[in-house]
């Protein structure tokens, strides 16, 4: 079974969410200073509806890049599903491993990026992927005992599906 980190800190910011994952390790860190770096690196994020057990689940968000063998997954507890609708509204989320960064403060005088790499990154476009995950707690819904918790997930992410996915 793969790791699943837990975000220690949510902020919310005009234009994005931050997720602050420090017990996320090498993972992470090694991918921000390639980028740092300036290496051409495909990644990509996924939205995974993860089961726990019979009544409790997370929401995954994996970051993959290279081989995608050993993705990072940031778990998004019942208490969080509610910064999903954040992330559809504001596109961008910014994932970093260093509390340092929040404590000597963002400016945003300069490019954002400078102040942050290589300790965080990014990610555009943040909300895609949230279509698939919609289907897969559709499917779980049609197919487990009926859960209040499901249901205010598909509440939260329905807005978050194409116009034309529910029709």
């Amino acid at each position: 079974m793969r790791e699943i980190v837990l975000p220690e800190l949510v902020a919310e910011l005009d234009d994005a969410l931050i997720l602050v994952v420090t017990s996320s390790g090498d993972g992470l860190m090694g991918l921000f200073e390639r980028i740092y770096r300036k290496e051409e690196i495909d990644y990509r994020v996924k939205w995974e509806l993860i089961k726990k057990d019979d009544k409790n689940y997370l929401i995954g968000l994996l970051v993959l890049w290279d081989s995608e063998k050993d993705p990072v997954t940031i778990g998004f507890s019942q208490e969080l599903w509610n910064f999903l609708s954040i992330i559809r509204q504001k596109g961008q989320l910014i994932l970093m491993v260093d509390w340092r960064i929040l404590e000597e403060g963002l400016t945003f005088e300069g490019e954002i990026m400078d102040t942050i790499l290589p300790k965080a990154m990014v990610i555009n476009d943040a909300e895609t992927g949230m279509d698939f995950l919609l289907k897969q707690v559709i499917d779980e819904v049609l197919s487990s005992e009926p859960q209040e918790k499901l249901y205010e997930l598909l509440d939260i992410l329905r807005p978050a599906a194409a116009p034309n996915f529910l029709n």
